[in-house]
């Protein structure tokens, strides 16, 4: 039985923690500044660890098995398949908004002349490689590239809030609205934040005993997180002028300079990073929605291998392409705020599904 380091666990709950960053969770969080935001990141670090604390005690009693192993023999198929399915959709979609709103940065900010879909059908390539990774390889992957990137990004914020242009009054007149209550959707946002434990549900058959140590940190890292993500384009854009920007962190990032660095303008080095962060969440989502999709789909096999999950990137980068053709900026920011609204819900049901699982073990014994 293979026992990966705890470690990796917190490398799935900081890539999610990293991935927030650009996209659309600043957006939510920055267009409820004045209505809830400051609120919602304190609720939702608190909220979201206590699922992720109850999620590992339950599945850590289940070694080296996938939620999909723990669920056979013990619920009968019908639930099951529906299980599956529906978090396997969860991770398509929270894959698939990655893909596209970077595809939209990538022809925004560093190439005009590409396509949308250009850009998405490159990012697809490695991305579907990726996902079609064993677990363990992919958790190696994630840790070379936070390795290789978390030290840069530690320094920009560093650099950020020490910048001499950042208004900390404008942070203290956002700070004074922290009693008023958030939306479900302001609330959904903030808790992305931490939601990465979900994918130890298929990530799990890699550890023999999950104890990770100095977990109570998680909800101080997720609200220093949360409060970055929040509070530093408020502090060089402004209270009333950090609204007027669809991809906040990209203009702020510009504002940033490395005077003696190998590159002056961060922006360029802040999009390499954030795409390859970014990149390295969709292959984590999407391996997941593989291993959950394929494990009830008809076993298509070629020189005796399976070659189902190839099916599956397959229909997973076609979908991807026909939303970028169809669907608008506005219509993907309303899709993202649907499926970040079933996160704190399926993160509740999965560790409802574990304690009746852990139960029924317990009778049998």
């Amino acid at each position: 039985m293979s026992n990966l380091h705890y470690r990796y666990f917190y490398y799935l709950v900081a890539i999610n923690m990293l991935s927030n960053v650009v996209a659309y969770i600043p957006k939510i969080l920055i267009e409820n500044r004045l209505d809830g935001s400051v609120m919602a990141i304190g609720v939702a670090s608190v909220l979201g660890f206590s699922l992720l604390f109850w999620h590992v005690k339950l599945i850590a009693k289940f070694p080296n098995k996938t939620i999909l192993e723990i669920m056979e023999g013990r619920i009968n198929m019908p639930v099951t398949v529906v299980v599956s399915f529906l978090y396997g959709l969860l991770w398509l979609v929270a894959g698939l908004v990655t893909v596209v709103a970077f595809s939209t940065i990538t022809k925004r900010f560093i190439n005009p002349e590409i396509p949308e879909e250009g850009i998405a059908a490159l990012f697809l390539i490695l991305v579907c490689a990726g996902a079609l990774l064993e677990s363990k390889r992919v958790l190696y992957m994630l840790e070379v590239v936070l390795v290789l990137n978390l030290p840069f990004l530690v320094l920009l914020f560093i650099k950020a809030y020490a910048n001499n242009y950042f208004q900390w009054d404008a942070v203290r007149t956002v700070l004074t609205h922290y009693a008023d209550i958030p939306s479900w959707y302001t609330l959904s946002a903030a808790a992305y934040t931490i939601s990465g434990f979900i994918n130890i549900m298929i990530f799990n058959s890699g550890f023999k005993e999950l104890k990770p140590k100095f977990i109570y940190l998680v909800p101080l890292v997720a609200i220093a997180n949360l409060f970055t993500t929040l509070m530093v384009p408020i502090g060089f854009h402004g209270v009333d002028g950090v609204e007027d920007y669809n991809y906040i962190w990209i203009t702020t990032s510009d504002a940033l300079r490395f005077e003696f660095g190998f590159v002056e303008r961060v922006v360029f080095v802040f999009l390499l990073i954030y795409i390859s962060i970014s990149l390295m969440s969709v292959i984590i989502h999407w391996h997941v929605a593989v291993e959950f999709f394929k494990s009830h789909l008809p076993k298509i096999k070629k020189n005796n291998k399976p070659r189902i999950q190839y099916v599956i990137v397959l229909v997973f980068s076609g979908i991807t392409i026909l939303v970028i053709h169809y669907f608008n900026e506005n219509t993907i920011l309303i899709l993202t705020k649907l499926w970040l609204s079933l996160l704190i819900p399926f993160g509740l049901l999965a560790n409802i599904l574990l304690t009746y699982l852990v139960r029924k073990e317990h009778k049998k014994i």
